[in-house]
């Protein structure tokens, strides 16, 4: 039945899919924070599925030494004029930034 407002009133029974919901996309994200965080290089990750309006969101930062041994570098990280990093990010769906000190 239509309410005021032509809004559709629902009955509680239909609230407890979507609670079963939240808490499965809440188990998901704890456990995807705590393999990441076993993983070693992670220095923080921020996920809020409730302060994002139901958009899950991580932000997850890396740190490169500044003194790279066995070969490593920067510049291929990057690439050509940023190429190897628009690739990764375009891949990957996320957004990367790479700052200085």
């Amino acid at each position: 039945p239509a309410g005021a407002g032509g809004m559709r009133m629902v009955g509680l029974g239909a609230l407890q899919p979507l609670q079963s919901a939240e808490q499965l996309m809440r188990s998901t994200e704890q456990a995807f924070v705590a393999q990441a965080v076993a993983e070693g290089n992670i220095v923080s990750v921020v996920a809020s599925l409730r302060e994002m309006g139901g958009r899950c969101q991580a932000t997850v930062k890396i740190f490169i030494p500044l003194a790279c041994h066995s070969g490593c570098s920067r510049g291929k990280l990057l690439g050509n004029k940023g190429t190897t990093l628009r690739t990764i990010a375009a891949e990957c769906g996320c957004k990367l930034a790479i700052r200085g000190r």
